[in-house]
């Protein structure tokens, strides 16, 4: 979401083996990308502003925009604050498209619903925004 790198620090052991607590966090997020892939390739920083829950990336080749969620609140309602005249027109949850429920909440103002459901990990919503 600024434009960063993510840096692992993995160096081998004496034996030239990656230590196993190394092996599984690296197949757990090869398994979060494969789900959230499209909110961190070929995207970049969003024009919309950094939230208290999450960040948003935006895609260099369709300008689609994703809320990626770390800081779950615990109402599972994400606040969404945009340029004005802009709205979320579609929302939801990137890999399986589970549909979230958008409420309009004030000018420029929206809050998003996310299913009531166990996130283990950071989730994706993949916004459609619009011209209000």
């Amino acid at each position: 979401a600024y434009d960063g790198n993510f840096v692992l620090n993995f160096g081998p052991m004496g034996t030239g083996a990656i230590r196993p607590e190394e092996q599984t966090l690296v197949r757990e997020i090869g398994a979060w990308m494969r789900v959230n892939g499209d909110a961190i390739y070929q995207c970049g920083r969003s024009d919309l502003a950094k939230q208290d829950w999450g960040w948003f990336t935006q895609s260099a080749a369709t300008g689609r925009r994703y809320a990626i969620v770390c800081n779950m609140p615990v109402s599972r309602a994400l606040k969404v604050t945009l340029p004005r005249l802009m709205s979320v027109a579609s929302a939801e949850i990137l890999g399986d498209k589970t549909p979230v429920r958008i409420e309009n909440v004030a000018p420029s103002q929206q809050r998003l619903h996310l299913p009531d459901r166990p996130f283990t990990r950071p989730i994706v919503v993949a916004l459609d925004l619009a011209i209000a």
